[in-house]
């Protein structure tokens, strides 16, 4: 309550407090005291606005130059925006498509174009009707370089019956290509493969394997025939096999 406005001022000094009030300079420092008033209730609300709004952009613009939906929540822990089960999708240079999907995401603020994920899930188009499907433990994605590293339990499966299971895989998006350096298995309709690294080249067209590779191949068997036995064979530990 103002000095001069309280009932002592009154008593002591009648009509002083009316007197003061309406003089400009009163109505001023009051219209002052108001506005300061004001301004510590918005400040507070404008500065929760203002963190807000540069999480939202910073999840949607930065995250990466391409679409990006957000199904769950966004929050900021330890200098990190967490992003709960995000989407991505892009197109890479043939114009195939491709999209990601993650439980948890991570982006440190002070790093805007790496972003770590968790339980995670990729799609790549291959040709117009076909598909590449990955999948992961946890990986780092760069939004820049359009390049993703997955670690544990990785899986990569192709519509034509292709299935691989690695210890790791680093994916480029736009050149389309995964390579591993850490013992890969591969198994397909006609076979299976083993190595302790392995290259996929030319959008899944051309596999690499190299370092004690181990193969199987089963014939196709002519028509009414039964299939004959796999026969195995074992490549030299510097071996190299473009199948």
């Amino acid at each position: 309550m103002s000095l001069l406005a309280s009932p002592l001022s009154r008593a002591r000094f009648p009509g002083l407090s009316e007197t003061l009030a309406a003089r400009p300079e009163f109505v001023a420092a009051a219209r002052h005291s108001r506005r300061v008033r004001w301004l510590k209730r918005l400040i507070p609300l404008a500065c929760g606005g203002l963190v807000l709004f540069l999480v939202a952009r910073t999840v949607i613009g930065i995250l990466a130059p391409i679409p990006v939906d957000v199904a769950g929540r966004i929050s900021i822990e330890d200098k990190k925006i967490v992003v709960e089960k995000p989407k991505l999708s892009g197109f890479r240079r043939d114009g195939s498509s491709y999209e990601l999907n993650a439980q948890k995401a991570l982006q440190d603020l002070r790093n805007p174009n790496v972003v770590e994920m968790f339980t995670l899930s990729a799609r790549v188009q291959q040709g117009r009707q076909s598909w590449t499907d990955f999948s992961g433990d946890s990986g780092v994605y760069d939004s820049k370089a359009e390049k993703l590293n997955l670690k544990g339990n990785v899986r990569v499966k192709s519509d034509n019956g292709t299935e691989a299971k690695l210890e790791e895989a680093e994916i480029e998006f736009k050149a389309g290509t995964v390579v591993s350096r850490k013992p890969v298995e591969v198994r397909m309709n006609a076979g299976y493969m083993s190595a302790d690294t392995l290259q996929v080249l030319d959008n899944g067209q051309k596999f690499v394997f190299e370092g004690r590779v181990h193969s199987e191949f089963v014939n196709a068997a002519p028509s009414g025939a039964a299939a004959p036995s796999a026969a195995p064979s074992t490549a030299a530990p510097t071996g190299k096999t473009e199948p």
